[in-house]
């Protein structure tokens, strides 16, 4: 994975910023209390719509851009279907579902570093043992 400032091109942390903003903007028909990537979503809008609407300067073509990847729409959910999916897929319980969406839902800043045991147990789920790293 690249750097966000390496993308973005911004001073400082506005890379980072930039970045969450974008990733946000991409999702932004995901329900904000869909259980962990609302999480992550609802710190990034918070986040980066803070940082950038204080720094405008960064904000060349971050707000409006026609070419941006966007989903069409999202249905409303059954959280209890979508928690029991979660829990099956990667062998967790709801209260440890909860604890990394609360996780996410707490980042203050940007960067930041989230660790959970669990969390590495859904990367090796989705991408192997080892992560996107491994040989």
């Amino acid at each position: 994975m690249r750097h966000p400032d390496q993308i973005y091109k911004k001073e400082g942390l506005g890379g980072y910023y930039s970045h969450a903003h974008a990733v946000a903007r991409t999702l932004q028909n995901v329900p904000r209390n869909y259980p962990i990537l609302g999480g992550m979503l609802a710190s990034y809008d918070e986040l980066g719509l803070g940082y950038l609407g204080q720094h405008r300067d960064l904000c060349d073509g971050v707000f409006e851009n026609p070419y941006k990847t966007k989903i069409d729409s999202f249905r409303d959910f059954d959280e209890e279907a979508v928690m029991a999916m979660i829990g099956e897929r990667y062998g967790l319980g709801s209260c440890e579902i909860k604890e990394i969406d609360s996780m996410f839902r707490n980042i203050k800043q940007l960067p930041a570093f989230v660790s959970h045991p669990e969390i590495l147990t859904i990367r090796d789920v989705d991408y192997g043992a080892g992560g996107l790293c491994s040989a």
